[in-house]
């Protein structure tokens, strides 16, 4: 039994094994919550290294550990946007991703590392406003309004948000910075829309492109 245990597996038993460990992990945050920890990490570095058959027990037990801490994470994200939805706050957040617009010229932005009066909020928050104001990603954006209940990874979503103030780091968003750098350079050298619509493909950066191209 000792010699079984001491012979060596392939990694892909030992990966598949902490997969599934860590499925169950995050299951587990409901009943019994908060039992993992970062230290269970060192336990799946071990399971990686060692290529013994015992190691598959240490690798599952610590990947349970690591996705319970993983689903205590996520669920008290949840939990902090439940307590807010319905609630008028002010909030402050920075801009994530390249903000995009509704049909009627509204601003849809995602806002991470979240304050709502000095509270610190782990999360994201889908936000849509009508402001004029231009803002970037990476951008620090303070809104006013009413929480609603999130979807998906969002904790929850503010609509039709009062933008109270745009604050832009300099230099910023480095990426996007040297993107929309590259941007103004094809525009000068090729017409629109045919140059929103390459750099909106080089780029990913779907708000350049024309309302008729986007909507395509």
């Amino acid at each position: 039994m000792v010699g079984w245990a001491r012979r060596p597996i392939h990694s892909s038993w030992r990966i598949a094994t902490m997969c599934a460990g860590f499925v169950i992990g995050v299951w587990s945050v409901l009943p019994i919550p908060g039992v993992g920890g970062w230290w269970a990490v060192i336990g799946l570095v071990g399971a990686l290294i060692l290529p013994h058959r015992w190691i598959m027990i240490v690798g599952f037990l610590a990947a349970i550990l690591c996705g319970n801490w993983y689903g205590g994470v996520v669920n008290n994200q949840e939990s902090i946007g439940k307590r807010l939805v319905g609630s008028h706050v002010i909030m402050r957040g920075i801009v994530k991703e390249d903000v995009s617009y509704g049909n009627r010229g509204d601003a849809r932005m995602q806002l991470n590392a979240l304050h709502a009066e000095s509270v610190v909020i782990d999360g994201m928050m889908w936000v849509s406003s009508s402001t004029k104001r231009e803002i970037l990603r990476g951008d620090t954006v303070v809104i006013r309004g009413i929480v609603d209940e999130g979807f998906g990874t969002f904790i929850g979503m503010v609509k039709k948000a009062d933008v109270i103030d745009v604050i832009r780091p300099i230099p910023g968003d480095i990426g996007r910075v040297v993107r929309d750098a590259f941007a103004d350079a094809v525009r000068k050298g090729i017409d629109e829309p045919q140059a929103s619509l390459g750099i909106g493909f080089l780029t990913g950066q779907k708000s350049a492109l024309p309302t008729d191209l986007s909507e395509a």
